[in-house]
């Protein structure tokens, strides 16, 4: 049975092979069958028997089928010698050589029904081709047509989306100007309006002094020994003279705002005749006061105060003269110098 196999798929591809080489439009390649339709069209079929492999099968046979001549012509020997022609050993011989000529007619039968089938399936591929590429024409002018239809519809849509998105964009600019002009305006109005009342505040608070006091007072820690002295002020005793005025140096206070300014100096002070107590505003000795004191050394007391208007970064200070002996007592219980911001000057 395994031989009747081997020889009927020795006769198909012996069969394929003819009709390759008859017909240039059917090639066989790597174990496929590629059949060449007149438009061009290759169809390639992929057939389960490999060439190299029947090749390789037909060499065996071949080789087999010497090796059976061989034993053939043995056994014909044999039977000769065993019986001659009519004997059963050369009879069952001719039987099975009979059989397998038989059979091989067969598969040469079977071969030439592949061809045929071969045939016919070139033709239906043929017609296939035909039909595919029709299908393709057809689906190729109809996505053409659909695709035109989108870019229209799409080139429309932008159109108008532009149209719009411009419209849009001219009134957000009018609003927006509009908007901007009248917020400008309110913005205008409200800083007027708190201008206004900033000033008026101002101006309310330009009369008015704080709560607290502030003033200086402290004293000098020598005491002149005669003649013409400015009192120092090298010894502080309260300060919260700012944002008023402040001290300046050892000799002088100077105005940071415009105001009146109370000053009040006293002094024990020893003399051999004449003493002069000044106080000083803007340069200028404002008070003046004069005492005598014949001949003795007695400590007498001197005094001067006065309230003041000054402009803002204006000295005021102090100054005395003594004939002689102590301008003034050292102890800050005795002698000291006392400043005041008094408020403010009015408009």
């Amino acid at each position: 049975m395994l031989m009747v196999r081997m020889y009927r798929v020795i006769a198909l591809t012996a069969l394929a092979a003819v009709a390759a080489a008859q017909s240039p439009e059917l090639q066989s390649n790597d174990g496929s069958i590629n059949i060449e339709t007149r438009e061009g069209v290759t169809v390639t079929r992929r057939q389960q028997i490999s060439v190299f492999d029947l090749s390789n099968a037909v060499t065996v046979l071949q080789a087999g089928q010497a090796e059976c001549r061989s034993e053939n012509s043995n056994l014909r020997v044999q039977m000769t010698a065993l019986g001659g022609t009519n004997s059963p050993l050369a009879l069952g011989v001719q039987a099975i050589a009979n059989d397998m000529q038989a059979r091989t007619s067969d598969l040469l039968t079977t071969a030439s029904d592949n061809t045929n089938r071969l045939r016919s399936l070139e033709t239906a591929v043929s017609s296939a081709q035909v039909a595919v590429t029709a299908n393709l024409a057809t689906m190729t002018t109809t996505m053409d047509s659909r695709i035109n239809t989108v870019l229209g519809s799409l080139t429309s849509t932008a159109a108008e989306l532009t149209a719009s998105s411009t419209s849009t964009a001219t009134a957000l600019r009018a609003e927006q100007t509009s908007g901007a002009s009248t917020l400008t305006a309110a913005v205008n109005t409200q800083l007027t309006q708190v201008n206004t009342s900033i000033r008026a505040v101002t101006a309310a608070l330009a009369g008015k002094r704080s709560a607290a006091s502030n003033m200086w007072v402290g004293s000098c820690s020598n005491n002149g020994n005669g003649g013409w002295r400015e009192y120092c002020f090298n010894r502080v005793t309260h300060d919260t003279s700012r944002p008023y005025f402040r001290k300046e140096n050892d000799t002088r206070m100077r105005s940071i705002l415009a105001g009146y300014y109370h000053v009040q100096f006293h002094r024990l002070n020893q003399t051999c005749n004449w003493a002069h107590t000044l106080i000083y505003f803007d340069g200028q000795h404002r008070f003046h006061s004069h005492d005598w004191q014949g001949g003795n050394s007695h400590w007498r007391d001197s005094h001067a105060a006065m309230v003041y208007p000054l402009a803002a970064n204006k000295q005021f200070y102090a100054r005395v003269w003594n004939g002689c002996w102590s301008n003034w007592n050292t102890a800050w219980y005795h002698t000291h110098f006392f400043a005041l911001y008094a408020g403010a000057i009015p408009a």
